[in-house]
């Protein structure tokens, strides 16, 4: 590589490659192929409803990205079937030590289905504040996207 020089990604990137593990060539082609895929748009015109456009225009304004990536995004998830729906979402929170105890019970509370439960075990500990709950409560809801209920 005469005369090109490699940034401090670059180098850093360059210093791990023992770290990486090669892929056979039907492998490799897979991946390949499937980046390729991922590179390949179509442009589509549809009809939308003009508040549904609106209302995607305002929440790709706060996401920070343009209202069509916005689109192309949640088509994606919901052909790849990652999109979520809004569920009514509960937090269960009890000690670690009853996990096993409580086991049949949990599976009893998923199969039933009116509710979608977050399980939280959590370590014993003597004085409850309830600000540990709370934060529980804040880092799960963040991780699923929508206001648990305690």
């Amino acid at each position: 590589m005469k005369g090109n020089k490699l940034d401090d990604y670059e180098k850093e990137i360059e210093s791990q490659g023992s770290e990486y593990i090669s892929v056979s060539g039907r492998k490799r082609q897979r991946i390949e192929s499937i980046l390729e895929r991922s590179k390949k748009t179509k442009n589509i015109n549809i009809r939308i409803n003009e508040f549904d456009l609106q209302n995607l225009r305002k929440r790709s304004e706060a996401e920070g990205i343009p209202y069509q990536t916005l689109i192309t995004s949640v088509l994606h998830k919901y052909v790849t079937d990652q999109l979520v729906e809004e569920k009514n979402y509960k937090l269960i929170i009890f000690p670690e030590r009853f996990a096993k105890e409580t086991l049949s019970v949990r599976e009893q509370v998923l199969k039933r289905g009116a509710i979608s439960p977050v399980f939280a075990l959590v370590p014993d500990f003597t004085m409850e504040t309830g600000d540990r709950m709370q934060e529980l409560q804040a880092v799960i809801s963040l991780a699923i996207g929508t206001k648990l209920e305690l």
